[in-house]
C-alpha cells in the first residue's frame, strides 16, 4: 500500500470512527435525564460550587470545602460549563465529553499499539461507553480512565524517540489522572508498565539494563502523585471495614461472603459493558468473546502482543481486587471496565482482515453495537415521562424547604429491572434551588454540609443505613420528601401533598 493509498484508508477508517461515535449518543437524546446513579449528585454539587454566592439558601446549607483530594476533575472542569449552561445541558456536556475523552483515547492506543486505527476497536469502544460504571455514574472515574489511554499512547509514541522525553511529558500527564481519580492514576501505572514490559518481551535483545532503565522511566511517573496522595485526607481514610473477612469470622459465614463477592465479580465482569436486561449483557459479552476468538482464528483480527501482559494482569485483577480501598466503594467493579477498554484498544486487522476491509467479526460487532443503542434508548425514554412528572410535583413544594428523598429499598438494587429514582433527589438542588443531601465526603468532595441541613443529615443517617426505607416512621427526619417509586400514594405517617405518575411530595406532620 503506497502512502496515497495509506492515507486515504486512515480518512475511511476515521470517518467511520466518527460515525460510531455520533451514533453512540443517541441514546442520550431522548431523556432529559439519564439513568446513572450517582452522577446527579455530582451534577448537583457542580452546581452548588458554581452558584452559591447567589442564593441564601445554598449558603445556609453549604460550605464550599477546596482541598487537595485525589478526585477533583470534573469539580473544576465542569464549573465553566454549569457558568454558562442550564443544569441539564452542563450534565449532558459532561457526559458527552466522557465519552469522547474515553471512545478517543483507546483509539488513540489502538493506533499507538497497531500502526492504524481499526474498525473493530472503535466498535467494541462505542459498546463499552454505556458500561456499568457509566450507570453507576462514576464521572471522575471515567474521565481519568480515558485520559490513561491517552497517555498510555503519547507514551508509546515518544518513548520510540527518548524514553526520558516521554518520561517527562507522561508525568505531568500522570498529574493529571491522578487528580481526577486516585484509583484511576494506579490503574494507568500497571498497564504502563506492563505494556512497556511487553515491548521489552518482543524486542530482540532483551537486556536486563534496558529493562531497569525502563522501569525507572515508568517509576519516576508515581513520585510526584505519592507525594501529592499522602498529603490528602484520602490517604488517612484507610482501607473499609467492608472487606471479606470483617464480621464473618465463623467459616461459614466466610465462605458465604466468598460466594457472594465472586457472584458479584461476575455480574460484573458479564455486565461490563451494561443494559437493563441481564440476558442482554450475557449475550453480549458471549457475542463479543466469540466474535474476537473467530476474527483471531481467521486472521482478520490480531490483538497486539505487546498487550498480552497488560490484558493478562488486569484480566486477574477482575478477579481479586476487593471491593473497597481507602473509603471509597466499587473498586473490584471499575476493573473490568479497564480491562474491556484495554482489549478493544489492543484489536488490530489481521493479516486477512487488511485484505478484505469489513469482516465477519466486524459486521458482528457493528450489529452488537446496533442493538444495544436501540436497547439504551428503549430504556432510556420511559424518563422524559417521569421527569415531567418529577417537575409537576416539585413545583408543590414550599418556598425555602429542605427536601429529602425516598425510594423503596428494592429499587435500589443493583440489577434491578425497575426504572432508577436516585438521580431526581439531588436534583431539586440546581433545578428548583431547593436544599438537599449531597455527597460531601471530605475524604471524597470539596463541599461540605452545614446549618440547617448537615443536621437534618446527620440525623438521617443515624436513623437508617442506605438498605432501609427513609420513610419508615422511626427513621424520617426531613419534613419534606420526594418520594420516587412507591406503589402506594398514601404513607404511613406522611401527609401526601402532590402525586403524579411514580412521584410523591410527601409532608411529615
Amino acid at each position: 500500500m503506497n502512502v496515497a493509498e495509506g492515507s486515504a484508508s486512515s480518512t475511511i477508517v476515521g470517518a467511520r470512527a466518527l460515525a460510531i461515535f455520533l451514533i453512540s449518543l443517541l441514546p442520550l437524546a431522548v431523556s432529559p435525564v439519564i439513568p446513572m446513579i450517582d452522577f446527579y449528585n455530582h451534577v448537583a454539587r457542580y452546581f452548588v460550587l458554581t452558584h452559591i454566592q447567589d442564593s441564601a439558601a445554598l449558603q445556609d446549607n453549604y460550605a464550599v470545602a477546596w482541598k487537595l483530594l485525589p478526585n477533583l476533575g470534573l469539580d473544576v472542569l465542569a464549573l465553566p460549563a454549569f457558568r454558562l449552561l442550564p443544569p441539564l445541558a452542563a450534565a449532558k456536556a459532561i457526559i458527552i465529553l466522557i465519552f469522547a475523552v474515553q471512545f478517543g483515547g483507546v483509539l488513540a492506543l489502538n493506533r499507538a499499539l497497531n500502526g492504524r486505527m481499526s474498525i473493530a476497536a472503535a466498535l467494541l469502544a462505542g459498546i463499552l461507553l454505556y458500561s456499568y460504571i457509566f450507570i453507576w455514574g462514576f464521572a471522575n472515574f471515567l474521565l481519568a480512565n480515558g485520559l490513561s489511554f491517552w497517555c498510555l499512547a503519547l507514551w508509546l509514541k515518544l518513548r520510540e524517540r527518548n524514553l526520558w522525553l516521554a518520561a517527562m511529558a507522561c508525568s505531568g500527564f500522570a498529574v493529571l489522572i491522578f487528580l481526577c481519580h486516585g484509583f484511576a492514576f494506579a490503574l494507568y501505572g500497571i498497564m504502563l508498565a506492563l505494556l512497556e514490559f511487553g515491548r521489552w518481551r518482543l524486542s530482540q535483545r532483551r537486556r536486563i539494563a534496558d529493562l531497569t532503565k525502563s522501569a525507572l522511566a515508568v517509576g519516576v511517573q508515581a513520585v510526584v502523585p505519592a507525594i501529592l496522595f499522602l498529603a490528602t485526607p484520602t490517604a488517612h481514610a484507610g482501607p473499609s471495614a467492608d472487606d471479606i473477612v470483617s464480621g464473618h469470622r465463623a467459616p461459614e459465614l466466610l465462605i458465604n461472603r466468598v460466594a457472594e463477592i465472586a457472584a458479584y465479580q461476575a455480574s460484573a465482569i458479564v455486565r461490563v459493558a451494561n443494559s437493563p436486561w441481564l440476558a442482554l449483557d450475557v449475550a453480549s459479552f458471549v457475542v463479543v468473546a466469540g466474535l474476537c476468538i473467530w476474527g483471531v482464528r481467521r486472521g482478520v483480527i490480531r490483538i497486539s502482543p505487546t498487550a498480552f501482559p497488560a490484558l493478562a494482569v488486569i484480566g486477574l485483577l477482575c478477579v481479586v481486587t476487593p471491593p473497597s480501598l481507602f473509603g471509597v466503594g466499587k473498586i473490584s467493579d471499575r476493573v473490568p471496565l479497564v480491562g474491556a477498554m484495554l482489549l478493544a484498544a489492543s484489536l488490530g486487522s489481521g493479516r486477512r482482515g487488511a485484505v478484505k476491509g469489513l469482516s465477519g467479526p466486524v459486521v458482528g460487532l457493528a450489529l452488537l453495537l446496533l442493538a444495544r443503542i436501540a436497547a439504551n434508548i428503549i430504556a432510556f425514554a420511559p424518563y422524559r415521562d417521569d421527569f415531567r412528572d418529577f417537575v409537576a410535583v416539585m413545583e408543590k413544594v414550599p418556598s425555602n424547604a429542605i427536601v429529602g428523598a425516598a425510594s423503596p429499598p428494592e429499587g435500589r438494587e443493583r440489577n434491578t429491572l425497575t426504572r432508577r429514582c436516585e438521580m431526581y433527589g439531588p436534583l431539586v438542588v440546581p433545578l428548583f434551588g431547593h436544599p438537599a443531601p449531597l455527597f460531601a465526603n471530605p475524604t471524597q468532595q470539596p463541599l461540605a454540609l452545614k446549618g440547617p441541613l448537615a443536621d437534618l443529615t446527620g440525623r438521617s443517617k443515624q436513623a437508617s443505613d442506605s438498605h432501609d426505607d427513609p420513610l419508615a416512621a422511626k427513621q424520617s427526619s426531613f419534613r419534606y420528601y420526594i418520594a420516587c417509586g412507591y406503589p402506594d400514594a398514601r404513607i404511613a405517617g406522611f401527609r401526601t401533598l402532590a402525586q403524579k405518575g411514580r412521584f410523591l411530595l410527601l409532608e411529615k406532620p
